[in-house]
């Protein structure tokens, strides 16, 4: 009897001893918790240009349209990947929620959107909008490919499932920034890294049909909008694949992240602007200059903004 309360014994502390164990492991291995500030700090791990971004406080009155269009291959319709798209979208999030204030809730983010996903989005903030303050501002950006629209030559951020030779589907710019600037009433600051020239950032060719050809933008864009293209009409828009982003993306940015509070966007663009030119000829023996675009009145708005404003 006192033998097999002995091994009683034993086995009861045995057995408190592995559910200890057990419950010290599963503590270890569980899984963690996917908050946004564990997302920021990987992104932050492994993209150089978003480490050290100058904080803003938040602006309630900012958004934020974020869109990142990488892998056009998975659909076979003639256009390739854009080489670290996705990269620059996260980017620029990042810089959407440090550096400019915007409110986590405020920003609308797609990584490889459809069309249809791409209008949806469009339609969601415009909605949400349009009982935004009169001062509220706008930053919109995309990477990914451009096409123009068959009727009138438009431009067309490519949505990830966008034909190249049949855009009735695409999402017209002017349309998208008409809607999310409530037709003029809000301020909205737009930044383009595409590849309109129906070529990769590397400048291969992608389209044998027909090629693409690209005008910033034709025609009038909304009274507060203001657009700054990577590229001029029939350029190609480059990556830096040093930095791992669009040449764009990555100067504009590191412009920005290192230059004081006080800097005006006159002064951005005057720097950026050169400074593509000069790097895509030594990197890859072509032009690409940047163009600002918009009314006489939003230009003059825009440039005399300070950058964390």
């Amino acid at each position: 009897m006192k033998r097999i309360l002995f091994f009683l014994a034993v086995f009861t502390q045995l057995n408190e001893t592995v559910a200890q164990q057990f419950h010290s492991s599963w503590s270890y291995v569980a899984f963690p918790q996917h908050s946004r500030t564990s997302f920021h700090e990987s992104v932050e791990t492994l993209d150089p240009l978003t480490v050290n971004i100058p904080t803003a406080k938040t602006h309630r009155e900012r958004y934020a349209l974020i869109i990142g269009n990488e892998v056009y291959d998975q659909y076979r319709l003639g256009l390739p990947r854009v080489a670290y798209a996705v990269r620059d979208a996260r980017a620029f999030r990042e810089f959407a929620r440090r550096f400019w204030g915007v409110p986590e809730e405020n920003i609308f983010y797609l990584e490889n959107a459809t069309a249809g996903l791409m209008q949806s989005y469009v339609e969601r903030l415009s909605l949400i909008l349009r009982t935004a303050p009169a001062n509220a501002e706008v930053y919109f950006y995309f990477s990914g490919h451009g096409l123009q629209s068959a009727s009138d030559k438009s431009f067309l951020p490519a949505a990830v499932d966008n034909d190249p030779l049949n855009s009735g589907n695409g999402n017209d710019f002017r349309d998208m920034m008409d809607k999310i600037s409530c037709s003029g009433k809000l301020s909205v600051f737009a930044f383009t890294d595409a590849c309109f020239s129906g070529r990769t950032r590397d400048g291969a060719t992608t389209l044998a049909a027909r090629g693409i050809r690209y005008e910033p933008v034709k025609g009038s864009l909304p009274e507060r909008v203001v657009l700054f293209a990577a590229a001029k009409e029939n350029q190609f828009a480059f990556s830096w694949n040093e930095k791992q982003h669009g040449l764009f993306t990555a100067v504009l940015l590191e412009k920005l992240r290192n230059s004081p509070s006080g800097t005006s966007w006159n002064d951005v663009v005057n720097t950026v602007k050169p400074e593509v030119m000069e790097k895509a000829a030594r990197m890859h023996f072509a032009a690409q200059e940047p163009v600002l675009t918009g009314s006489p009145a939003a230009l003059q708005h825009f440039k005399q903004r300070t950058i964390s404003k």
